[in-house]
């Protein structure tokens, strides 16, 4: 994870590499990633991906999580693998936060009327006191 902790609507990246030590290649690898609310345990997202390795090569991933619907709590990251469609093992794990909406840019309108005059008194309160009258 590119990140552990940030506000809702702020991407987050998913990142894995992998290298087939082994003495034979490994067809089919079925790859997943499950993000699972922390709390309940529910899967709320999953990525998946296929490759092939052979011996002493090495497969790298990387994934983009829009967390634009995400709530504000803590999420498991659940990176699992299948060999040839056997049992899906866990291979890692991590986390991320979200933490909470993120704050709009844009600025808000200055709200004006007709009547409204600069002030000129050294007492704003005083200067604005007077045009309300």
């Amino acid at each position: 994870m590119d990140k552990q902790s940030l506000l809702s609507g702020e991407a987050v990246t998913a990142a894995f590499g992998v290298t087939n030590t082994g003495a034979g290649d490994i067809q089919d690898i079925g790859w997943s990633v499950a993000i699972v609310n922390a709390a309940d345990q529910m899967v709320y997202d999953s990525l998946s991906s296929q490759a092939t390795l052979s011996t002493g090569m090495s497969y790298t991933r990387t994934w983009q999580i829009d967390t634009l619907n995400y709530t504000a709590k803590d999420y498991l990251v659940v990176l699992r693998a299948s060999i040839n469609g056997g049992p899906e093992e866990t291979i890692a794990g991590t986390y991320f936060r979200v933490e909470g909406a993120r704050q709009s840019r844009r600025s808000l309108p200055l709200r004006t009327t007709a009547t409204s005059r600069p002030c000129c008194r050294p007492d704003r309160e005083q200067c604005l006191r007077s045009q309300r009258r």
